[in-house]
């Protein structure tokens, strides 16, 4: 299992077999293996194991299509994933590809090599990932406004009474760093365009009852200093949000550009910095939930049709 990076235990699932799911989030850049069981009339999830692919960068260097030796990978990562599911004495394995990954020219094959492993592998449109991500983050509960920001793509979703409505855009984190943020002198010119850019394309629905954001645990953990399990299920008020733009406002341009230059998640966290904050003044909310759910919370709480998906305790 050389791809994967393994973040539970592979113990045994406490209940049969046909009160459990394995569900795979097929991204941009990383793949996401969880593990869903039914027991005592709730679901319990856990993330099992990653792997980080950089799926996208692939595509976009071979002009739209996946590359021969990356279907290889991909094919050796759900073999990867088949046995930590066995190993969880779970067979039933279903899998989604994001809209990002479905618009590759030769997506469908990731459907040939699904069928090989016995996973069933589903192409998602921009609607179905977004619905997906609501029922993740709040197990079907109406009135409230979920984000998702991913390394290519950002999405807002809300629920009333006529269903689901999404919002997506092709404009994920890299693309924001690289058209607003890595050539701006400062991150309030930054700030700026981008904000100006989120305004253009996306309308927000007024009155939703709270703000919750998927793929945001770095951007928190850059905003208060603490690691990503610390904020991981966690709220930031609106006024820590701004605060921390705020300091990065307050350096110097060469001070700016060395923090742009420091490595790790900062096309990640600097674009999600700049869009939690514009959601947050837009909408008027005081403050946003940072979700420890995604994707394949979404399809688990599908599969068994429960009204709360529940993350494990501890």
């Amino acid at each position: 299992m050389s791809y994967l990076e393994i973040t539970e235990p592979l113990r045994k699932v406490p209940v049969a077999d046909a009160d459990a799911v394995c569900a795979i989030d097929m991204g941009s850049r990383v793949f996401t293996l969880v593990c869903g069981y039914r027991i005592d009339e709730r679901i319990v999830t856990k993330t099992v194991c990653h792997a980080p692919l950089d799926l996208g960068t692939d595509i976009a260097r071979n002009r739209g299509r996946i590359s021969a030796g990356k279907f290889a990978e991909i094919g050796a990562v759900l073999a990867d994933f088949r046995d930590c599911s066995t190993h969880l004495g779970v067979t039933r394995i279903i899998a989604a590809a994001t809209a990002a990954v479905g618009r590759a020219g030769n997506a469908r094959k990731l459907l040939d090599l699904g069928q090989a492993g016995g996973i069933a592998v589903e192409l998602m449109d921009e609607q179905r990932e977004g619905e997906l991500g609501y029922l993740a983050a709040t197990g079907g509960e109406p009135n409230r406004l979920v984000s998702k920001l991913r390394s290519h793509s950002c999405q807002v979703a809300w629920k009333s009474a006529a269903g689901i409505t999404v919002i997506y855009l092709d404009t994920g984190y890299v693309k924001a760093y690289e058209d607003f943020i890595h050539k701006a002198s400062s991150i309030g010119e930054a700030t700026d365009t981008y904000r100006d850019f989120l305004k253009r394309h996306i309308q927000l629905p007024a009155g939703t009852q709270q703000l919750i954001a998927l793929s945001a645990t770095a951007c928190a953990s850059f905003i208060t200093g603490l690691s990503g399990d610390r904020v991981r299920e966690t709220v930031l008020s609106a006024a820590t949000v701004a605060a921390r733009l705020d300091e990065v406002q307050e350096l110097l341009k060469p001070e700016f550009d060395a923090l742009k230059n420091s490595g790790g998640d900062m096309d990640e966290v600097l674009s999600g910095l700049i869009f939690l904050d514009c959601l947050l003044s837009r909408t008027g909310h005081g403050q946003v939930y940072i979700s420890g759910a995604d994707l394949p919370m979404g399809l688990i709480h599908e599969h068994f049709g429960s009204p709360v998906a529940r993350p494990a305790d501890g």
